[in-house]
């Protein structure tokens, strides 16, 4: 009996470890930029505990009836499906909220009708929060500013028929673009106003293009949700986090999360089992030690 024994007593370690790495998968926080759960300086953790969570393409669909705003901010391009369903999100009347890193905002430009070509980041000494990476923009609709992180300057051209970009908000005349990345003013780099989000209409609905690797993530989420709200505050606003799928281990972490935090549920529930598989494992330890 004595090697069935340790057999069993080897199943319940393997379970405790299990869960115990569940646990600490729930508590200990995962650093990922544009993610709802983090906390750091382009998470989206602030976002996320005023809006509502899609974690799949289908929450999307069964929200987006013509009166939410999608906020789709993220690290990495989108795919071909991803910028369909929000171009068609957006035909059917929802507000489509872009910013990302230039390889992410470029490929739902392509998907409206837009070329791009991008022409480096925008820098202002004057009108910046400490750091000229920073920038306060002014927004063409309303008396509004916003502030944008690391925001970048992009020439648009329609390559069909039937798309126009509006300029919709724009940095201070004090700023000048980057050319060539050294992040310091060079001769001959272009000072002045630099369009740094555009308005595209798009059926009953219009998608806002940032350009921008920060605009409702943490670091500039209080300077920005005043301009949100007062322009969309009849709107439920969800935060696409449909491309963690791919990632096992953010995904599972938000399945478990609630709104508001842990639900207390999974954490009373797991702590539960713990004790149990504990005492089971220490009986059988000394069962076997006799």
């Amino acid at each position: 009996m004595r090697p069935r024994r340790s057999s069993i007593i080897l199943a319940y370690i393997a379970v405790l470890w299990a869960l115990l790495s569940l646990v600490l998968l729930i508590v200990l926080p995962v650093p990922q930029a544009y993610y709802a759960l983090d906390s750091g300086e382009y998470g989206h953790s602030k976002l996320a505990a005023t809006s509502k969570w899609a974690l799949s393409r289908q929450d999307l669909e069964e929200a987006a009836s013509g009166g939410v705003v999608i906020v789709e901010g993220r690290g990495q391009a989108l795919t071909a499906d991803e910028a369909s369903a929000l171009l068609q999100d957006a035909e059917e009347g929802d507000v489509v909220i872009v910013y990302g890193p230039w390889n992410a905002t470029e490929k739902i430009l392509e998907y409206i009708g837009f070329k791009g070509e991008y022409l480096g980041r925008v820098l202002d000494p004057v009108e910046d929060v400490g750091d000229p990476g920073v920038i306060v923009a002014s927004v063409s609709r309303g008396n509004y500013s916003i502030t944008l992180s690391r925001p970048y300057a992009v020439n648009l051209t329609p390559v069909r028929g039937g798309v126009a970009a509006e300029p919709l908000a724009f940095s201070s005349p004090f700023s000048y673009i980057d050319e060539n990345g050294d992040d310091r003013y060079d001769v001959g780099e272009p000072i002045g106003e630099s369009v740094v989000a555009y308005r595209v209409l798009v059926g009953r609905g219009e998608i806002l293009v940032f350009c921008a690797e920060g605009f409702l993530t943490n670091s500039v989420f209080d300077y920005n949700i005043k301009w949100l709200t007062s322009t969309y505050g009849n709107r439920t606003i969800f935060l696409d986090q449909s491309w963690t799928r791919g990632n096992p281990l953010l995904y599972i972490k938000l399945l478990v999360y609630a709104t508001q935090g842990v639900a207390p549920i999974y954490v009373s529930s797991i702590a539960l089992v713990l004790l149990v598989v504990a005492v089971y494992v220490h009986r059988f330890s000394v069962r076997e030690g006799r």
